[in-house]
């Protein structure tokens, strides 16, 4: 029988691996929010949990695979990057698939922290062809941002919303989703549509950045009741 693993992040997948079996979708959801709420203690905990089982078992690429996440979440690239490349060159396939696309997300993710854009791009190409996941095309509409490809960048994060690609495996905010699409149509100077964007971020899932948007975009309508609705939010999320 399949038993769970892992003293953090429980799995068990790798116990059915063994058993030569593989799990069967589900149409169950769990919402798992251990990394919505920063919490150095939890993390390092965590860390030094996932350190000490891999010294029991040093060749476990789940267990390697989480340690590099969590030096990810500590801003300790090198480290993660290290992890990362040792299971991308010997043992990518103990991972399940879902996993290697987050995997390579994440170095794509690196690689734009570094300033390394084309690496990013690779990278975040290679995941989207691997299955593809929000968190890579998120990467690649910030780039196309950054490229001054505003168009590109803006069809990209509205497929993420459009095909619901943030409730899958990496969700987005959706309040912070609607404030970037709201910033590309302002760079376009389609300031109407960036507005409907911000008033969709109220109503579903409200960011600070969006609702300053909506609010600054209201007192440009000299609508001042509308911006002083979006800016009491703000201040709500951010004091």
């Amino acid at each position: 029988m399949g038993r769970f693993r892992g003293r953090v992040h429980e799995s068990i997948e790798s116990s059915l691996r063994k058993l030569t079996m593989t799990a069967a979708p589900s149409s169950i959801k769990i919402e798992h929010l251990g990394y919505t709420v920063a919490n150095d203690m939890r993390r390092l905990r965590n860390r030094r949990v996932f350190e000490s089982e891999l010294s029991q078992d040093p060749t476990d690429a789940w267990l390697r695979f989480h340690l590099g996440l969590a030096f990810y979440l500590e801003g300790d690239y090198t480290r993660t990057e290290e992890y990362l490349n040792f299971i991308f060159s010997s043992q990518s396939l103990e991972i399940p698939k879902e996993t290697r696309s987050m995997l390579v997300s994440l170095m794509a993710d690196i690689y734009y922290r570094q300033g390394k854009k084309m690496a990013a791009r690779s990278h975040a190409l290679r995941a989207i062809q691997m299955g593809g996941n929000a968190f890579a095309e998120y990467l690649l509409a910030t780039l196309d941002m950054l490229d001054d490809a505003v168009e590109s960048g803006l069809r990209r994060l509205l497929d993420i919303d459009a095909q619901s690609l943030s409730r899958d495996f990496y969700r987005l905010h959706k309040g912070n989703l609607y404030a970037d699409i709201a910033k590309g149509y302002m760079r376009l100077d389609k300031f109407d549509r960036a507005l409907q964007y911000a008033e969709l971020a109220r109503e579903d899932e409200p960011s600070y950045e969006a609702m300053l948007i909506g609010g600054i975009l209201c007192e440009r309508k000299h609508d001042l009741r509308r911006a002083l609705q979006f800016y009491t939010i703000a201040q709500t999320l951010n004091p």
